[in-house]
């Protein structure tokens, strides 16, 4: 069983729009008008724990010097506010995790993808796109009591097979990258709770419960 008044509730989530604004600048230069960040190269990485020949294992859009200094410099700006977070070493952008798994098993972990065959296409596109550098957008920066993240937007018509592409910044001690996707889709179904319930709760492994609360939303005048 479930309480929907605790399933819904708001935890705190900071927003820093000006710290994105404050990012943007810095990395165009000190020009709020030029806002693309740019960054290095979509790199396929494998599992570094198999032996040579090992499987492909993630995409990762990596962050030039310039990139990563500037977010950090956001995080030492705000992280008095964020609690006991350690700064994330290696500043990156997952844009599709393998993790060993076939198109179908990675599908069921990303139902926007459109089945086995979208993931197919999508590893392609990616595998096209290696080496090629890229721009892309600070949106926001976000964060709990348990991780940190900036979310980013328009990296040069680029695809990633998150909901909310994004960049881990800090996190709490236990907590791994990946809860990142569960804390954005949480503020999408905050700022519109229609249409991003549903992939809140395929983050918490709880999608079966979507249209029941849909409707005790509607019901209660909670739906927007």
């Amino acid at each position: 069983s479930f309480d929907p008044d605790e399933l819904l509730s708001n935890s705190a989530l900071h927003g820093a729009m000006q710290a994105a604004i404050d990012v943007e600048a810095r990395l165009a230069g000190g020009t709020a008008a030029a806002a693309a960040v740019p960054v290095a190269l979509p790199t396929a990485k494998a599992n570094a724990s198999k032996a040579k020949e090992a499987p492909l294992w993630i995409w990762v859009l990596e962050l030039d010097a310039r990139s990563c200094e500037a977010l950090r410099a956001l995080w030492d700006k705000y992280r008095v506010h964020a609690g006991d977070m350690s700064l994330v070493e290696d500043l990156h952008m997952t844009l599709l995790y393998l993790g060993g798994g076939s198109d179908s098993e990675i599908a069921r972990r990303h139902p926007h993808l459109d089945g086995p065959e979208g993931v197919a296409r999508l590893k392609m596109e990616l595998a096209n796109a290696e080496g090629r550098e890229l721009h892309v957008h600070v949106k926001f920066v976000v964060w709990d009591q348990r991780i940190a993240a900036v979310e980013i937007s328009n990296f040069d018509g680029a695809r990633c097979a998150n909901r909310h592409p994004h960049v881990t910044l800090a996190t709490a001690k236990g907590t791994p990258p990946r809860v990142s996707n569960e804390l954005l889709a949480r503020r999408g179904a905050a700022e519109d709770l229609q249409n991003g319930l549903g992939p809140w709760l395929s983050e918490l492994g709880l999608a079966q419960y979507t249209a029941v609360l849909l409707e005790w939303c509607a019901t209660m005048g909670a739906a927007t």
